[in-house]
Order: C-alpha cells, then structure tokens, then sequence
C-alpha cells in the first residue's frame, strides 16, 4: 500500500494573536479598584438579596453590600440621632467575584444613615476621652461617595458635622 503525503499547511498565512506590546493587561488589584472608586461611574443592583454596585467601565470590579447584618452597635457618634438604633454592615469590594478588601460600615437611625466607621482616637488632652475621624484619602470614605445613605443630612460632610465626626485629609 502507497504511504499518503504529509499533510502541509504552509499555503495558509500566518496569523498572529497576541496582544500589541503598547497596551498592558489591566489590572485587578485593590490600587486598580481605588482609582475606579474615584473615577468611574458605578450602578447599583440588586442581586440575590444582596446590593450590589457594579463599575460601568470594568464590570468585575463590584462593591458588594451583603444582606447579613451584626445588631447591637453603639458610640457616641450613633446616639445623637432620633432612632438610637446602630448595627455594623460589612461591604466587601470584589474583582471578579473574588473579595479582595472588607469594609466596615454602619447603619445609623436605623437605617436612614450609612456610613463608614469613623476612626476611635484618644484625646491626648483628656484622658479616657475619645474623638472620631475619617480620612478623605481613605478608601472607606471614597467608597461612601458612592454607597452612602445621608438621610436629611445629604452629604458624609452633613453626617459627620451632626455626628461630631472629623474629617481630615486634604
């Protein structure tokens, strides 16, 4: 029996799938997730029972707002409104379904306020007394640009003067 030809594609032009040198893979790390938050637009939805805000310009970037809840939070800063009711709330920010960074966040006046929680910082002039601040650089704070509930409030600025938060950084 006759041995076939071999069997050549060389006719065929070359075809070349790789990427171009000029454009780098995007990343997916928290840095990558902190330049979104200050710069893309986000949309909320509602997945699962879960809340759920989703970058519209890379939609593996998500802050997640899970629907479990801890009861039972109290600090000064929580006290001063109607409802003293407080309960801390966990937000994970995740790339592709992958959490990379939990938050902890509050619900104040029950739940018409939502916040990040302010840092504890001991008075150095008083003792045993204590103040509250966020950091405007801080990814927290960024975050609650954009998840945030402010109630009549309108503003973490309006939260934070009610609360007798501070807010530091430039």
């Amino acid at each position: 029996m006759p041995k076939p030809d071999g069997f050549s594609l060389s006719w065929l032009p070359s075809l070349d799938f790789s990427l171009p040198s000029t454009k780098r893979r995007e990343e997916k790390n928290l840095r990558r997730f902190e330049e979104l938050v200050d710069r893309a637009q986000w949309r909320k939805e509602i997945i699962g029972h879960d809340q759920v805000w989703i970058c519209e310009e890379d939609n593996t970037f998500q802050i997640d707002l899970s629907a479990e809840r801890e009861e039972g939070f109290s600090e000064d800063w929580t006290n001063v409104y109607p409802n003293k009711t407080a309960f801390f709330k966990p937000v994970w920010l995740k790339v592709g379904g992958v959490t990379i960074k939990e938050l902890k966040y509050v619900y104040c006046d029950e739940t018409r306020i939502f916040v990040p929680l302010p840092r504890k910082v001991a008075d150095k002039h008083t003792p045993q007394s204590y103040r509250y601040e966020w950091d405007r650089r801080a990814l927290d704070f960024k975050v609650a640009k954009i998840i945030g509930h402010y109630h009549i409030y309108e503003t973490i600025e309006g939260v934070a003067k009610v609360s007798k938060i501070s807010i530091v950084g430039s």
